[in-house]
């Protein structure tokens, strides 16, 4: 290090965050460090020519007047505020937002040295409480939403301070730095002055800003759209990176109604060609995004969509199902009639009403309440020969087809539940069963193997018993028929930003929310705002089509068997929860069956724990739904079934509990066998003590219990047969792979699937909970006194001893 060149050491010296340690490396180091030129320009390469100064003053016992000279020489900035809140600093008048010791460590003459450059170059400065630069600023932004009568702080003053005295923050800590872009959006002319103090205009400002410039104005306060455009467009001029995007024209949509002056600025930057896209298609794709989301049933934003759609029609056919969905939503009450409705829909320009738009009216998630629409397509729906009204057989058809689609949307189920109610409820339920029988029976053979595509079995989703609350409702039907085409054009649309669901106020609160400091490293983007619920998928309190199937047709029932497959395959919890519930273990319980595991196994996918679960509390053992379906495939009364082979006439008869007499002969081997137990017959204490206990009907509380035990042993070893079945198949695919490889000696991992590791786990504990219940229904009984009589030689038994005793002879 001694024969390094004193250019290279300077780097080196630049690179650390302190460079102390080294200078008591060896004499060298430390009179390098001594050198003003090299400590001025540590602090101008580190921090920049804004921040050399702040930083300089915190490790003040490094700062001479050498060093100051260098650094204001360099272009070091000194504004008239770094020397305001110097003088409050370091003679303890106001501490500011530092904490520190800050300038405090430098000595008096070089503080007093640097307060007479600071008189030089701006005279006399302020040095009051409340009378620095800072505070003016601050003043400056509480006052931007007053009348101008009202200001205290004009934008002049504003100008002033930063054209003259140099304004800037001192550093990212400052809250300043984070208050000046709004200063900017209130009034941009003053970008030209921050700009060449050194200010930089960050692209992630750019909505903040804009969000700012098109607020919507208080009560008593007059906003001008043309003053609105005018400042977005100098900020525009003088900023290149500075444009309206989309998020903030979407955001200002939302609140077309209640924020005039914005909206009619945005129109009429639109006009003058002045955005980079156009706003009829902003709002043609805005009200497309709430076809599958909770905010459409939102009275303030129905009361808004409307408007947008009568100051900007739309012939896209999606835009014209949204009106006639929002139409519809908010005409569910008993007295809206079908002419009222009628007379809306021709108010905005949608009708004719045809049979395929009420058809993609009901198969709406949010659509709970059919009877507005049913009454609607009774009277007003225009059928092909141009007459009005569905017979009630074309309304049972529209209807059976509706609920045979609705089966994929799992948030239907109180749709089904009331078309079922309000019509022919026999007819349409053996509809939707029969399609379920008909078109979504789970082939084990058609199903990808992990083994041959890992990536195409991992991705596989049954279409039923989808977990709609994780996913949200798939985009079945719209997208499918319907292809937005203008989102489709063009990949530099995301440039622009995304189109939100959210108002402009309320991204300003969430703006302002956020801490200021970190303000200025955020993206803003619209899904860090803690409002998801009005962009959900599905409505609330919604019920699922497959518990609604269940309770209709029975937990034993052919359809729930395939809502139960689906739902193992694509690990749907919350409906898995619902359908096994421990509550419901023999009544209501839809039966698991080694077919899931199976299925499961082939797609290599992990099976949900509430599957063990469900077998620890008892569930039966089934191969397939066909060992529990009866021929009519009619859900099946639980019974039970009492086996002599599985209940040893021992066992089940009553055991004595009377006391041993005193020099009674020992009881021989055949009663002997007999368990002891503290079982009082006919009490409800062992009753409650097993979750299938209570729950079947008459028979005897230890049948029952072996009943579980049995099927928990066919479970532990078909599932452990499984499971070695899965393993072979590994072993025989790595050695073929090693094969294949060994001429390149490379080694071969082969990893296993989900269903391997999480069957070996869970295999581990069902086979520990078989043995601790066995224990409990075996339990090791210790007598409680030995009585020896001359008949028990033959059953005296002594232990040989463990070591001989040796004698030593002397």
């Amino acid at each position: 290090m001694d024969r390094v060149c004193d250019e290279v050491l300077q780097l080196i010296f630049f690179e650390l965050n302190d460079p102390g340690p080294l200078t008591h490396a060896s004499k060298r180091f430390h009179a390098f460090s001594q050198d003003s030129y090299v400590r001025a320009h540590y602090f101008l390469t580190r921090y920049g020519p804004i921040e050399a100064l702040y930083f300089a003053f915190a490790r003040g016992r490094l700062v001479t007047e050498r060093v100051i000279d260098i650094l204001l020489e360099s272009g070091a900035h000194m504004s008239r505020y770094l020397v305001q809140i110097a003088i409050h600093h370091y003679f303890h008048t106001h501490s500011h937002f530092i904490k520190g010791t800050w300038v405090r460590s430098v000595s008096l003459r070089v503080f007093l040295y640097f307060l007479s450059i600071a008189e030089r170059r701006y005279g006399e400065i302020p040095r009051g409480k409340n009378d620095d630069d800072g505070s003016l600023f601050a003043l400056f932004l509480k006052e931007s939403r007053f009348p101008s009568e009202m200001k205290s702080v004009s934008w002049e003053t504003i100008k002033d301070i930063l054209e003259t005295y140099k304004f800037m923050p001192l550093c990212n800590k400052d809250p300043i730095m984070s208050r000046l872009p709004l200063a900017l959006a209130v009034e941009p002319r003053l970008l030209p002055y921050a700009v060449a103090n050194g200010f930089c205009m960050d692209s992630k400002y750019r909505d903040f800003v804009f969000r700012k410039m098109f607020e919507k104005p208080l009560p008593f306060a007059e906003a001008n759209p043309e003053e609105i455009a005018q400042n977005v467009r100098e900020l525009c001029k003088l900023e290149s990176s500075m444009f309206v995007t989309r998020t903030v024209a979407s955001e200002v949509c939302m609140e077309a109604k209640v924020n005039g002056p914005g909206y009619r600025a945005l129109k009429l930057l639109d006009r003058t060609g002045f955005l980079r896209f156009e706003l009829s298609t902003l709002v043609c794709d805005l009200i497309k995004t709430f076809q599958k989301t909770r905010s459409i049933t939102n009275p303030t934003v129905i009361e808004n969509l409307c408007f947008l759609h009568a100051d900007m029609p739309s012939e896209d056919r999606l835009v014209r199902l949204v009106m006639v969905l929002v139409t519809f939503l908010s005409n569910e009450h008993a007295y809206s009639t079908p002419a009222s409705i009628h007379q809306k829909l021709e108010n905005m320009g949608v009708t004719p009403i045809t049979r395929a738009d009420i058809h993609e009216v009901l198969m709406n998630p949010f659509v709970e309440k059919p009877e507005t629409v049913i009454n609607y397509a009774k009277r007003m729906v225009t059928k092909e020969d141009g007459t009005k009204g569905l017979s009630e057989d074309e309304i049972l058809e529209l209807l059976g087809e509706v609920a045979a689609r609705c089966l994929e949307i799992g948030s239907k189920g109180r749709f089904l539940d009331k078309i079922c109610q309000d019509h022919s409820d026999s007819e349409l339920m053996h509809i939707i069963e029969r399609h379920v029988l008909d078109h979504y029976q789970v082939e084990f053979d058609s199903l990808p193997c992990w083994e041959d595509d890992a990536e195409a079995a991992s991705a596989h989703e049954a279409q039923l018993a989808r977990d709609y609350m994780k996913f949200g409702v798939e985009d079945l039907f719209y997208t499918r028929n319907h292809p937005s085409d203008s989102m489709a054009k063009g990949e530099d649309r995301f440039d622009l930003g995304i189109i939100t669901q959210e108002s402009l106020s309320t991204m300003i609160r969430h703006d302002e929310a956020a801490p200021s400091r970190s303000r200025r490293r955020m993206d803003f983007p619209w899904g860090t705002l803690n409002d998801s619920a009005g962009k959900m998928h599905y409505p609330p309190n919604c019920l699922d089509v497959g518990l609604w199937l269940k309770k209709r047709l029975g937990a034993k029932s052919a359809a729930a068997a395939a809502f139960m497959t689906h739902a193992v395959i694509n690990n749907n919890e919350s409906l898995l929860h619902q359908f096994m519930s421990p509550n419901d273990l023999a009544i209501n319980f839809v039966p698991v069956t080694l077919k899931h595991f199976r299925i499961l196994a082939r797609l290599g996918k992990a099976p949900s724990p509430k599957l063990f679960r469900a077998i620890e509390l008892g569930a039966r053992f089934y191969s397939d739904e066909t060992e529990y379906l009866s021929t009519d495939e009619q859900p099946l009364k639980a019974r039970t079934k009492t086996s002599k082979s599985m209940c040893a006439p021992a066992l089940c008869s009553p055991i004595s509990t009377r006391a041993p007499t005193k020099n009674k002969k020992r009881p021989r081997r055949s009663a002997a066998a007999a368990v002891r137990s503290y079982f009082v017959p006919d009490s409800e204490d062992d009753v409650t003590c097993d979750p299938i206990k209570g729950k079947l009907p008459t028979g005897s509380v230890l049948s029952l219990a072996q009943t579980k035990e049995h099927h928990l042993r066919l479970w532990v070893s078909n599932l452990g047969e499984l499971l070695r079945f899965e393993q072979r198949k590994h072993t025989a695919k790595k050695r073929q792979i090693e094969q294949n490889t060994l001429a390149a000696d490379m080694p071969v991992h082969l990893p296993k699937s989900d269903f391997m590791k999480t069957m070996s786990t869970s295999l581990r504990h069902l086979r520990k909970h078989l043995n601790e219940y066995h224990k409990q229904l075996h339990p090791i009984v210790v007598p409680d006194e030995t009585n020896t009589d001359d008949d028990d030689a033959d059953y005296y038994y002594r232990a040989p001893r463990t070591k001989r005793r040796k004698t030593m002879e002397l």
